[in-house]
């Protein structure tokens, strides 16, 4: 059986979910692994739940669905700790990071799981380096740093760096990315 390692994003539509599914596989397979990022969207409109995914392994992955029973979730948006089944039948080794300026006690008296809480306030951090809420990045660096404290050692903040200078001014501008850099060492630093 092929040893998969799966996140799952929670967010509404325009908070950059896809964004963040498809830089991090394509930060994982810069450093030679695989990985594959899609997203599931229902209906599509400004603000509706949504939802993105990411597989890492060491051999090529030949599965195509949705991830049902993630590694890690991602809640980027806190409002959908009340409307989605976020954390339901996690065990003590999957772990659930929170955009939120919530502590990860008061989440998880919401979420009622076993699983490992963490938080940040991707929110703030993002609206003091942009000038307005764009929490994806920030919540990347944060993810960083839980793979980090759980011994998953398949990215570093180092690659992703690396990736983010090599991808990011061509797309963005050389000002852009010196921001998108600054919020993820902002995320990872930012761990409750």
């Amino acid at each position: 059986m092929q040893n998969i390692f799966e996140i799952r994003i929670h967010a509404r539509a325009q908070q950059g979910a896809n964004t963040v599914a498809h830089f991090l596989a394509e930060s994982i397979i810069n450093f030679g692994k695989y990985a594959q990022a899609f997203p599931y969207f229902g209906p599509e409109r400004s603000g509706s739940p949504l939802m993105a995914f990411v597989r890492i392994s060491d051999e090529p992955i030949r599965i195509y669905s949705q991830v049902y029973n993630p590694n890690v979730s991602v809640v980027i948006d806190q409002t959908l700790l009340n409307t989605e089944n976020i954390a339901k039948d996690f065990t003590d080794q999957q772990m659930v990071l929170v955009n939120s300026e919530k502590s990860s006690e008061e989440i998880n008296k919401i979420l009622k799981s076993k699983a490992k809480i963490y938080s940040v306030d991707a929110n703030t951090l993002s609206k003091e380096i942009f000038g307005k809420t764009i929490p994806n990045t920030v919540l990347l660096g944060a993810l960083i740093k839980v793979l980090e404290i759980n011994n998953q050692k398949f990215i570093s903040l180092d690659n992703v760096i690396e990736t983010i200078n090599k991808e990011f001014p061509a797309r963005y501008g050389k000002e852009m990315t010196e921001k998108n850099l600054q919020a993820i060492k902002a995320g990872y630093d930012g761990i409750k």
